[in-house]
């Protein structure tokens, strides 16, 4: 924000046209719905069913179990989306979006 922006605030003015022009959003993911179910399956204790103990292997039973509420895919489609997502993935992901606003 300029000095001339803060002035006009301190005025009792608006500084920016709206919202949407002061902003620009680079990635946006959805995540309520995940907390929503993850926050559930705790609730209920159906972490402590599947191990008492934390382990990488009760957080991928885990993790498979909230991917199939959400988004019901076969087991492979599901394993597929949790895999990690690596460097080499993202920076492609990035040159796509760029690409496409070029457009």
């Amino acid at each position: 924000m300029s000095i001339e922006g803060l002035r006009v605030l301190l005025k009792g003015g608006t500084a920016i046209q709206s919202l949407e022009s002061a902003f620009d959003i680079q990635r946006s993911l959805p995540h309520g719905h995940v907390a929503a179910v993850l926050g559930t399956l705790k609730n209920l204790g159906l972490e402590s069913l599947i191990d008492n103990r934390s382990s990488r292997q009760r957080d991928l039973v885990t993790a498979m179990i909230v991917a199939r509420i959400i988004d019901p895919s076969s087991k492979l489609a599901t394993a597929r989306g949790l895999s990690t997502d690596t460097l080499s993935s993202t920076r492609l992901r990035n040159f796509r979006s760029r690409r496409r606003r070029l457009r």
